[in-house]
């Protein structure tokens, strides 16, 4: 695996209580993207499009806190808030399309709880930005 072994779960590495959040094929290598420390339960996965670009540590795997800037006017945005503590990264996905504004999409595994204010700052086109939280698998 050379460069890539990084991206995956070595012999002994599997957290105590940790949960597969994917189906593996026999004999997969363990991707460190599709294992979650947090109870499943009670969180749902949202998909959204960041306003500003994603730090080098954010990745699949990684925990993250959601903020948000209420949208005044065009291009004006209030004070940033946080919106989601706990989320974490699924999948990130580069821009597709002629049309696309050229932004990634990320897919974040977030606390049920958290869920209607991150919805609420997407349907009103507020500012979203991420940022790296500590004990994600990822780091």
């Amino acid at each position: 695996l050379f460069g890539l072994s990084e991206n995956y779960l070595l012999a002994g590495e599997l957290p105590m209580g940790s949960y597969l959040v994917r189906s593996l094929a026999a004999g997969e290598a363990i991707p460190k993207s599709a294992v979650s420390t947090q109870l499943l339960d009670d969180m749902a996965n949202v998909v959204l499009s960041p306003s500003v670009e994603l730090s080098e540590l954010i990745r699949p795997g990684s925990r993250v806190v959601v903020w948000s800037a209420e949208a005044l006017d065009f291009q004006s945005f209030g004070e940033p808030t946080i919106t989601a503590l706990d989320s974490e990264v699924v999948a990130i996905r580069e821009p597709q399309g002629s049309f696309s504004d050229g932004r990634k999409l990320v897919e974040l595994r977030v606390p049920s709880t958290s869920l209607q204010s991150i919805l609420r700052a997407i349907s009103n086109g507020d500012a979203i930005a991420l940022t790296a939280a500590s004990g994600s698998l990822a780091d």
